[in-house]
């Protein structure tokens, strides 16, 4: 057999035992400083992309913006999420896994009709869940039926001196995403809400972002945070306001 110096040299993967022992108590260390840092809310939200388009009596089809939508989890005490559908005819939601009802708050009037959509849609973590909305699945009457329909939104205005600004009642902490948590990423989201008469965030709006990769993130928890409304001559009025997301550390600010 040959001497240990030997072995050393005619076999480069040779390491000593103690150096074994060393080596296994390094990795079993970070293996245990990475487990403590993970953060306590790992579960993926998923995407829901609605789209609203019409077919028109020429077989034309044209996408439709700003239509009124809510989603509401049912059994759940958390008001519901107010979407419009951009210029595209699309809107999208971050949420947190689950079943949702979905409904138009308004009702969409085409070639002398009126459209309206309402049913279930389950929303699944890390994936997007596409949901096209149009003539085929909607609720049709004649235009100017008698339909149970909300009140369109107060146009939202600038906070004055002379106003009762917004107070947050609910703060949704937002959820650090696990990948980038561990990669040591920080950022900084900025966003305008509009905050309702009902003290509901219905249409957040990422303003600035240091990292696009804490957006998602950002939006979702824009959505959830609740409000007393804002007080004009003792009335609530809608208003802008924003509000920003630090991802190393979380501040809100006006």
């Amino acid at each position: 057999m040959l001497p240990q110096a030997a072995r050393k040299k005619t076999d480069l993967r040779y390491i000593s035992p103690m150096r074994m022992g060393i080596a296994i108590a390094l990795l079993a260390l970070t293996a245990s400083s990475a487990q403590a840092a993970k953060p306590p809310r790992t579960s993926p939200w998923g995407t829901l992309e609605i789209s609203v388009t019409h077919t028109g009596p020429d077989k034309s089809s044209s996408k439709i913006p700003n239509v009124k939508l809510e989603l509401a989890q049912p059994g759940s005490s958390v008001a519901p999420i107010r979407l419009i559908t951009e210029d595209d005819g699309v809107a999208i939601a971050y949420l947190e896994p689950g079943k949702y009802l979905l409904k138009t708050r308004v009702p969409i009037q085409r070639d002398g009709k009126s459209y309206t959509w309402r049913g279930n849609v389950e929303v699944f973590p890390g994936k997007n869940t596409r949901l096209p909305l149009s003539n085929d699945n909607a609720d049709v009457e004649p235009a100017g039926s008698p339909q149970a329909a909300e009140p369109d939104d107060p146009a939202p205005i600038e906070p004055t001196a002379d106003m009762v600004l917004p107070k947050l009642v609910h703060k949704e902490e937002p959820v650090f995403p696990p990948k980038l948590a561990f990669a040591n990423a920080a950022g900084t989201v900025v966003m305008l809400l509009v905050i309702d008469e009902q003290g509901v965030v219905i249409r957040p709006t990422i303003l600035r972002s240091t990292d696009v990769r804490f957006n998602l993130a950002a939006l979702d928890a824009a959505q959830q945070q609740r409000y007393t409304p804002a007080l004009k001559d003792g009335k609530p009025v809608a208003v802008y306001y924003t509000w920003k997301v630090s991802f190393n550390t979380r501040e809100e600010g006006r």
